[in-house]
């Protein structure tokens, strides 16, 4: 499994936007798993990316691209924002 989640707080003018604005999607992968589909919302808690399969797991190459997305709410104020991206492989769900 391939997990990923926010780390710490979101850096950025004051106040700050909300996590759920930033988002991810897998673009491509290499694998036979099965990876996460549409765009999903960051969050502190790891959420399932991929789920690896047989070939996979079997020692296959398997490569993952992801893209990302930050939707600005209207009244956000203007700067630069940042925050620090977990990525997490396990063997259990």
């Amino acid at each position: 499994y391939l997990k990923v989640s926010i780390m710490g707080d979101i850096s950025g003018p004051v106040p700050p936007i909300d996590i759920g604005s930033f988002k991810w999607r897998i673009h491509r992968a290499l694998g036979d798993g099965m990876a996460a589909e549409d765009w999903q919302a960051f969050s502190k808690e790891a959420v399932t990316a991929y789920t690896s399969a047989d070939r996979d797991e079997a020692g296959e190459e398997v490569r993952v691209q992801f893209k990302y997305r930050l939707d600005m709410p209207s009244d956000a104020i203007a700067g630069n924002y940042s925050l620090r991206v977990l990525y997490t492989m396990t063997d259990t769900p």
